[in-house]
């Protein structure tokens, strides 16, 4: 053995590899202070690893507020300020996001049931 006291330190954000990891091998930095995630990280869900453990949003502050917006205008049936909310969305993130699916759905309902 070349160097048999050496240890490897690795340091990652990405929740799909923090979750393969047991709690006891993690170490999380906040604010110069160093601690143990409070429960067990291995196996949980990428979300739950991004809200839970890194305490942050799964989409940024700005995206949420246009979501909000368009579910806004989609109650109040305000056909013409949902699309143009919806194609800002779509500008920012693409349609290929399950959420935009979902609203692109909400959308055309709300346009079939208004023709009956």
């Amino acid at each position: 053995e070349i160097f048999p006291k050496v240890q490897f330190i690795v340091s990652t954000h990405a929740p799909a590899v923090i979750n393969t990891v047991k709690s006891e091998n993690i170490i999380l930095l906040d604010d110069g202070m160093a601690y143990e995630p409070s429960g067990e990280v291995h196996g949980k869900d990428t979300n739950t690893i991004i809200s839970g453990i890194m305490h942050s949003s799964e989409r940024p502050m700005e995206i949420k507020a246009l979501f909000q917006k368009f579910y806004h205008f989609i109650d109040c049936e305000e056909i013409e300020n949902a699309e143009q909310i919806l194609n800002q969305l779509k500008e920012k993130i693409g349609d290929d996001d399950s959420e935009i699916a979902g609203c692109n759905v909400k959308l055309k309902l709300l346009k079939v049931g208004r023709k009956r």
